[in-house]
């Protein structure tokens, strides 16, 4: 199923990155180092009402530029640098929608919102945890980037568990093309890690 194809593939990616990119095994870099974000977006700014492609690619725009904020906030304005990727969050980013939980959802989309699984480097976890509490940060969520709320937790359980929930949409017996992209990863460009979208799906 396409639910534990992509759980598997998002699994394998922290996998890669705790081998290449840190001394932790898999499951104490997501303890330690991990944060469970829910990013709700504003309804009327991604046009939520419309078609779920077009909702969705504007609301993918607002993510990536919220994770670009970040990083240059954490890193300065080199970040993206190719020497600077590897020291910038590993991001797992699902869509969803209102009603994947309960067998709502509806070709109408509502409520759309991004569950994210961040891997945050240990030099910069202090300045993570102060920066994305902020109400500062916050408010320039909702007007630079459409997010309309976060909810930001540790990470809390199984890596599988994690990856399984937030990917929920996938679960739907409604997901139809055309349909916006359900799933991404940051940093772009870091080796052994961005290579591109799933094979055989």
């Amino acid at each position: 199923m396409l639910h534990e194809a992509y759980t598997d593939f998002a699994l394998g990616k922290i996998g890669s990155y705790a081998r290449l990119y840190s001394s932790k095994e898999t499951k104490e870099l997501l303890r330690e180092n991990g944060y469970f974000i829910t990013m709700m977006m504003d309804r009327e700014k991604v046009s939520s009402g419309s078609h779920r492609a077009e909702a969705g690619v504007k609301a993918w725009i607002g993510f990536d530029r919220f994770y670009k904020w970040t990083c240059r906030t954490m890193l300065g304005s080199g970040f993206n640098h190719v020497n600077k990727r590897d020291q910038q969050p590993l991001v797992l980013v699902f869509l969803d929608v209102e009603g994947t939980a309960d067998g709502r959802f509806q070709d109408q989309v509502q409520g759309i919102h991004f569950h994210s699984i961040w891997i945050v480097p240990d030099h910069l976890k202090e300045q993570f945890d102060e920066w994305i509490m902020s109400p500062e940060t916050r408010n320039q969520a909702r007007h630079k980037f459409a997010i309309k709320n976060m909810d930001v937790k540790r990470v809390d359980g199984t890596p599988r568990k994690v990856l399984s929930y937030a990917g929920k949409f996938m679960k739907s017996d409604r997901l139809i093309s055309p349909v916006s992209k359900l799933f991404d990863v940051y940093p772009k460009g870091l080796a052994g890690i961005d290579d591109g979208p799933m094979k055989g799906v």
